[in-house]
């Protein structure tokens, strides 16, 4: 990569190219599906954090994503969702229950705190735990501001979907959060970010107009200033993935543009007002996998979209973009793909100024078993343009 920048060094940005490095098994899933994974930046290196029907995982992964240990089971599974924040040498995980009615489970959200070089010292450490949330919660976030721990979810049962944000404080979860966003709409899983010492926090809300046709707004708040509405979206539950880099916040988001369109992944900076004008907007991928999230990762001096799409009825895809300051792409995009296979999840995290990503598979004709898998993906001068990793058994010999 341009450490100090390419144009400072005189480099054309033409002359940059991104090829796929190393790859490397993590995990085969219990069941057709891992439910959710992230990856996490720690004191010790990247973490990657799944569920599957087996339970809730956690491994220790190397720079290039080869797993560091054995994985460690933390608790039972997350359908809802997982999420991670590292503070010092510990790791918070937040871990999402629906609620089952057949069960006659109330569901809940569980705040869980792990320490170690490898994370593999004593059990797990509840920090705290609130609910119940409804049968059809999905999506979790976690950060730590100012001291606090902040988790936020999506509460939804049929006909209602609430963004809610509860803080730990004293050993405890907050019993009764104030709900994020306005009552009698359908809103996403918020998403949070910590910018220049602020939190922020960003979600969608949406409803059927008078057509019968989806409507809403993005909206973001900083701190405990007022929600802001940012930028009009035309879908129900337009997920959202917040984040920053040293120009300020960025938001990517899942939506139908224009409305009725299949989904795509949406991306645009934040001004100072918190607002995203539409002529700013830009769309680097088609994200239409079921379930899928797409999301912007800032590395070094570049920018990259990670998102799913499907090319078939029985194929999904991911698909990796970079992009240069003002998030429209510079290349062509590059996927992780197999003939038959099914990715529907995909996360990214900068290391050491290269792109890891982890890929979590569904169920297909191609593999029975489906597997989670670290990619990397390294960009500079000079370095060939790949659209697709090498496949096992190749010349190159480079997926582990």
């Amino acid at each position: 990569m341009c450490a100090l920048g390419c144009d400072a060094l005189g480099v054309d940005d033409e002359a940059v190219g991104c090829g796929f490095g190393e790859s490397h098994l993590v995990a085969e899933a219990t069941g057709p599906l891992f439910h959710d994974l992230t990856l996490v930046a720690t004191a010790h290196g990247p973490a990657v954090i799944w569920s599957d029907r087996s339970g809730l995982f956690l491994r220790p992964l190397g720079p290039h994503g080869r797993p560091r240990g054995p994985a460690r089971r933390l608790g039972p599974a997350c359908p809802g969702g997982v999420a991670g924040d590292a503070v010092g040498d510990a790791l918070d995980v937040a871990c999402l229950r629906p609620a089952d009615r057949d069960r006659a489970r109330p569901g809940g959200l569980t705040l869980l705190r792990v320490q170690g070089p490898r994370f593999d010292g004593a059990r797990p450490h509840r920090l705290g735990e609130t609910g119940p949330v409804g049968s059809e919660s999905a999506g979790v976030d976690v950060v730590h501001h100012g001291g606090r721990v902040l988790v936020g979810w999506r509460d939804a049962d049929v006909f209602t979907a609430r963004a809610r944000v509860a803080s730990l404080e004293g050993g405890a979860i907050e019993r009764d959060p104030t709900p994020l966003s306005t009552r009698g709409v359908l809103a996403s899983a918020p998403s949070l970010h910590v910018v220049d010492g602020a939190l922020l926090r960003a979600w969608t809300e949406s409803w059927f107009d008078a057509r019968g046709a989806p409507t809403g707004h993005l909206l973001v708040q900083r701190d405990d200033g007022p929600p802001m509405p940012s930028l009009d979206v035309a879908d129900v539950d337009v997920r959202v993935h917040l984040t920053a880099d040293a120009r300020g916040p960025i938001v990517a988001m899942r939506d139908r543009r224009p409305r009725g369109a299949r989904h795509r992944s949406f991306v645009g900076r934040l001004d100072e007002r918190l607002a995203l004008a539409e002529r700013h907007l830009h769309s680097p991928a088609r994200a239409d996998a079921h379930g899928g999230r797409p999301m912007i990762v800032p590395c070094g001096d570049h920018v990259f979209s990670v998102a799913t799409r499907r090319s078939s009825r029985q194929v999904t895809m991911v698909t990796l973009r970079r992009l240069d300051a003002d998030l429209r792409p510079v290349e062509d995009e590059q996927q992780i793909y197999e003939y038959h296979a099914r990715f529907p999840q995909a996360v990214g995290l900068c290391v050491d100024d290269r792109l890891l990503v982890a890929v979590g598979e569904r169920q297909s004709e191609a593999r029975r078993e489906p597997r989670l898998r670290t990619y990397e993906l390294r960009c500079g001068p000079g370095v060939e343009h790949e659209r697709t990793p090498g496949t096992e058994g190749n010349a190159r010999g480079r997926i582990r």
